[in-house]
């Protein structure tokens, strides 16, 4: 289901998790100690600790900000553009 309609129906937080799997999905294709068993803190811990060829700052404000609607009861966060940032940084990560 495209973004656009979850969020027409009122589910921002299906979305940003979508995104949020997408991102970490192909964080963990180009960096494979970055698993997906990871949390977000730990997943930026090993690429900020380990890896210097990734834009970490997007990636960290993608992340963060995505994650905060995840589980935020109200966000207003423009989770289409977030949505968009995350699928843009996956390709770039994991073409």
């Amino acid at each position: 289901m495209p973004d656009a309609r979850w969020l027409a129906s009122g589910e921002p937080k299906a979305v940003a998790a979508r995104a949020v799997r997408r991102l970490r999905l192909a964080i963990a294709r180009a960096h494979p100690r970055a698993t997906t068993a990871l949390s977000t803190a730990e997943c930026l811990a090993v690429l900020k600790h380990e890896l210097s060829d990734i834009p970490l700052r997007q990636v960290t404000d993608v992340l963060t900000q995505l994650e905060r609607v995840s589980f935020a009861a109200a966000h207003g966060t423009d989770v289409a553009n977030l949505a968009e940032r995350a699928r843009a940084l996956a390709g770039e990560l994991a073409p």
